[in-house]
C-alpha cells in the first residue's frame, strides 16, 4: 500500500515474507547466506551490539538492507528517501530531538486515516515508544522502515 503524499514513497517488501526468519530474508532479497545472519543473531543476542551494528561492522548488510529485511520481516512499509522539505514542522516541534535520534524515528505526516506516519530504522523497538508517541499526537501511529542514514539525516536536516 502506497501512501498519496510527497514527503515519501513507501512500498511493501515482500508481504509474502512476513514473519519469516531475518536470515531466510536477507538470503531471499539479496542472496546473503542465512547461516552467516544467523550466526551474526546468535552473537548479537550473547553481546551488547545491535543486530543492525554487527551486520554492518562484519560488512554483511548495509543500513538500507536491514531496514528492508526488517520491514518485511514486520509486514511494514519501507522507504528509501524522504523529502526533508516537506516535513511537517509543527510534528517536529513535539518530540525533542534528542528522542528522535536516541530511538531513530521522525514522525513525518498526516495520512488520509488520519494516522501519524513515523518513519523509524529500529522497528524491532517500536512498542518501547509507540505509547509515548500516541500520547503525544493524541492519535494512532503508522511506522514505516527506513535506513538510519535516511532518519539521520532528515532529523539533521529539520
Amino acid at each position: 500500500m502506497t501512501h498519496n503524499i510527497q514527503i515519501i514513497d513507501a512500498q511493501k517488501i515482500r508481504e509474502d515474507l512476513k514473519g519469516t526468519s531475518l536470515s531466510l530474508i536477507a538470503h531471499e532479497l539479496f542472496g546473503v547466506d542465512a547461516n552467516i545472519v544467523e550466526e551474526v543473531i546468535q552473537e548479537s543476542i550473547n553481546k551488547e551490539k545491535s543486530l543492525t551494528e554487527n551486520l554492518i561492522e562484519k560488512k554483511i548488510m548495509n543500513s538500507a538492507q536491514i531496514a528492508q529485511c526488517l520491514a518485511s520481516f514486520l509486514g511494514l512499509e519501507y522507504v528509501a528517501n524522504i523529502n526533508v522539505d516537506s516535513l511537517n514542522d509543527e510534528f517536529l516541534t513535539l518530540i525533542p530531538i534528542s528522542f528522535a535520534k536516541a530511538n531513530r524515528l521522525l514522525p513525518i505526516v498526516q495520512d488520509e486515516n488520519d494516522n501519524i506516519i513515523v518513519i523509524c530504522s529500529d522497528p524491532l523497538n517500536i512498542a518501547d515508544y509507540e505509547e509515548e508517541l500516541k500520547l503525544v499526537f493524541g492519535k494512532n501511529i503508522k511506522f514505516v522502515v527506513t535506513s538510519f542514514e535516511t532518519i539521520l539525516t532528515a532529523i539533521n536536516s529539520a
